[in-house]
């Protein structure tokens, strides 16, 4: 039943060991590339994608161990699984997970979109098995194409256009060449077998990174969203699992401070959200805390859309800091 979702293998890659155990086992040791990313699915309690993730490291590592040995892939076995069969594993799931990345990347909020995105490939993957179809990297790369044109698509007809993610300018197109550079290594192992150990590590080195700079976007609060914001709460929008800072002024009146209904500012916020005139203790500390980041997550979205240079960026969060200090003493003595 599996040998219709067997991923065939290139004869020149079957064993690529040259020799020098350094070079052998590169392929084995870039896996630690993965480790930032899923650091930072733990920092911050991403469980699903961090146990998501976590099954292709896992993958990964035992192809390459099976991929390591001296006999071959095809002669090799792990927990009595043949090395082409994790093989087949390592990059059916590699690709799955891409086209989920993809989902995340543009922000996939709605039910059918994240559908698209993490049930188109599989889906493919069925009906060629079931037509009784050879499956290759290349036909494995086609499908892959076309779940991402079709999760982009829902995509735009369900949720439009304004609701595309937007990163910061640099950041983002570094991001993007990191994804670019890693899709050019992957295949160069077929056009020069002896190479494998460089053209498979750069491609996890590449691979890593864009992951982990993609999700550092936005997990930390650099991209912006496009969706509206209702409340001058932390308010998370939702896509596919991962949240956009936003925040809005709401100008309520302040009973900390005595400002007037729309009134706006630090020490509006500082205040509003649980001064010690108002609350006492740690439940105060958390909502000063609650408002605070926002409100500084705001500035910096600005800042990294474009509107100001990068010292501009800097000027504004040392300002946002000063202001929010300033607020809270004015707060605690008011």
């Amino acid at each position: 039943m599996f040998d219709r979702f067997a991923v065939s293998l290139p004869d020149g890659l079957h064993n690529t060991n040259v020799g020098n155990i350094l070079a052998d086992s590169l392929p084995l040791t870039s896996m630690l590339c993965c480790l930032p990313t899923l650091t930072l699915f733990l920092r911050h309690r991403r469980v699903l994608d961090l146990v998501v993730l976590l099954i292709g490291f896992v993958l990964a590592c035992i192809y390459h161990v099976c991929h390591m040995a001296p006999e071959g892939l095809v002669a090799s076995r792990v927990m009595g699984i043949s090395g082409p069969v994790w093989r087949s594993l390592d990059v059916l799931y590699a690709q799955w997970l891409l086209s989920r990345t993809f989902g995340h990347a543009i922000g996939a909020s709605h039910a059918v979109a994240k559908g698209v995105a993490n049930g188109a490939f599989p889906a493919l993957l069925v009906y060629h098995g079931v037509a009784g179809r050879q499956l290759s990297v290349g036909v494995c790369g086609q499908a892959l194409l076309c779940a991402l044109v079709a999760g982009l698509t829902a995509k735009l007809v369900l949720e439009g256009y304004s609701a595309l993610p937007g990163y910061p300018k640099t950041r983002g197109c570094s991001t993007a060449a990191l994804f670019v550079a890693a899709f050019v290594a992957f295949p160069m192992p077929e056009l020069y077998p002896r190479h494998y150990w460089l053209f498979h590590s750069l491609w996890h080195a590449f691979l890593g990174a864009g992951y982990y700079e993609l999700y550092a976007m936005l997990l930390e609060g650099n991209c912006n969203s496009g969706r509206p914001v209702s409340s001058g709460r932390d308010t998370c929008v939702q896509s596919t699992g991962f949240s956009a800072w936003a925040v809005e002024q709401t100008g309520a009146s302040d009973s900390c401070t005595g400002k007037s209904e729309g009134t706006v500012g630090a020490a509006h916020i500082v205040a509003s959200s649980g001064g010690l005139g108002c609350e006492s203790g740690a439940s105060a500390r958390y909502r000063r805390r609650e408002a605070v980041q926002p409100f500084e997550a705001a500035q910096f979205e600005r800042a990294n859309s474009g509107a100001a240079p990068l010292l501009q960026a800097e000027r504004v969060r040392l300002w946002s800091r000063s202001l929010q200090r300033l607020s809270r003493l004015v707060c605690l003595h008011a």
